[in-house]
């Protein structure tokens, strides 16, 4: 295996939502290294280094993702025999629409994918948001578990995510925690819980600053969700009235 291909392995097992550090990188890769091969710690630098210029891997804030650009390729790849089931990658508007036209189209590669993550892509405005909900909405969409925790997305873009909920019903799995979305956002979201045709199983929604009147109106829209199995509301500033209130709308 070449440092560059290392290099992909490690970010990929690693897994972190936020990317994965030089350190972090070089120590998995150095437990897989073949026995009775000499570990080249300038090589590993300079590969890390290219594979940046190159645009195969993103750097920010001192963590390393593989690229939109090198996961499309990946999915466009008709000699691929890879089975991939999880994406993680930092993107912006460029990026996603270059991840939502290859994840567009209909491979092998493409219809095992179950896992998206863009956690921590604070550079996508609605423009990008648009291409990526615009993919959910397609039936050539395998995906069941998308992370978009850490990101911020406007009222447009969340009256698009709104409507994936009520008719992707593909997708079980959503995150969005710590997350920058106004009033009338999450109101547009709370309303697509309330539709028969959501299919969500889980949602985290922790670390939202929610209060008690936000915890109110979402209770009240998941008084009639039969689909919705877990929920995570931790790190929110509700009190025991919101709780009792919450409590109220659900169980009733």
């Amino acid at each position: 295996m070449s440092y560059k291909e290392g290099i992909v392995a490690a970010i990929s097992a690693l897994n972190d939502r936020t990317g994965s550090s030089s350190i972090a990188i070089k120590k998995h890769m150095q437990a897989n290294h073949p026995t009775g091969t000499k570990w080249m710690n300038a090589i590993f630098l300079a590969a890390l280094k290219k594979m940046v210029f190159d645009g195969h891997i993103v750097h920010i804030n001192g963590s390393y993702k593989v690229s939109a650009a090198f996961v499309a390729a990946f999915l466009t790849n008709p000699n691929c025999r890879t089975v991939l089931t999880e994406i993680s990658v930092f993107i912006d508007d460029e990026g996603a629409n270059i991840l939502a036209a290859a994840l567009g189209r209909n491979s092998t590669v493409n219809s095992t994918v179950r896992k998206l993550d863009l956690a921590c892509s604070r550079d996508v405005t609605s423009t990008g948001w648009r291409a990526i909900f615009a993919h959910l909405h397609s039936p050539l969409s395998s995906l069941e578990d998308i992370d978009l925790g850490g990101n911020t997305i406007d009222d447009d873009a969340a009256n698009l995510l709104a409507n994936v909920l009520v008719n992707n019903t593909q997708l079980k799995i959503l995150n969005l925690s710590c997350i920058a979305i106004t009033n009338d956002g999450w109101q547009a979201l709370f309303d697509a819980l309330q539709s028969p045709r959501c299919m969500l199983q889980e949602l985290n929604l922790s670390h939202n600053g929610f209060n008690d009147e936000k915890v109110t109106h979402l209770a009240n829209s998941l008084a009639s969700n039969c689909q919705l199995r877990h929920l995570d509301l931790s790190f929110n500033n509700v009190t025991a009235a919101g709780w009792r209130a919450f409590a109220t709308f659900v169980l009733q």
